[in-house]
């Protein structure tokens, strides 16, 4: 039945004014809410698409910078132990590795980046599945050389996900016990001996 013939046998069934009025609102507020839901869902696809675009440009930049890497040759090498004079140092070489690191918490991430490149590793990461999606995990560990999961700080889904991943793929997975930025340290450890 369409809005007219639907107002038609309304009128016809001797509802009050006010009735009427009440049904013309709802109606509206109907219209209004099925309005900005289909508004809500064009967002939600531009964002998706947005995060897409800036994923495939992350992964180029990544393979541009790989290839620089190789035409420049290796790098110079690091201080040792002895000589270093750095208080944050780690004394671990993670030669260009890529990290990704899922789960954690959110305020450490810019140290979980801190601690990774200061070793001389690439750093990615997917949050475990509170807002990144579970196909953006997947693009991000086929990027990685190894995965950092710490299992009190990410979801199950995601962690036996990524596990999942890395057994098919043959990639180093660890999982820490803690979120952690020591925990990390000692994680690293098992990337550089691996």
């Amino acid at each position: 039945m369409d809005e007219k013939n639907y107002l038609c046998s309304i009128i016809g069934s001797g509802l009050s004014i006010n009735d009427l009025n009440n049904l013309g609102k709802s109606l509206y507020c109907e219209q209004k809410l099925k309005s900005q839901k289909n508004h809500i869902e064009v967002l939600q696809e531009a964002l998706q698409l947005a995060r897409d675009q800036a994923n495939q440009e992350i992964g180029r930049r990544d393979e541009e910078i790989a290839e620089l890497r190789m035409k420049l040759g290796p790098s110079s090498p690091r201080p040792s132990c002895d000589t270093c004079e750095r208080k944050d140092c780690t004394g671990l070489d993670l030669c260009g590795r890529c990290v990704l690191y899922i789960g954690g918490q959110l305020s450490l991430v810019p140290h979980y980046r801190q601690v990774i490149e200061g070793c001389g590793g690439r750093f990615i990461h997917h949050d475990g599945g509170k807002e990144d999606q579970k196909a953006k995990l997947d693009k991000m560990l086929c990027r990685a050389d190894a995965v950092i999961c710490p299992v009190n700080c990410v979801s199950h889904d995601a962690c036996l996900r990524a596990k999942r991943l890395c057994k098919h793929r043959a990639k180093q997975f660890i999982a820490l016990r803690s979120p952690g930025v020591s925990a990390l340290a000692r994680g690293l450890k098992l990337v550089v001996v691996g």
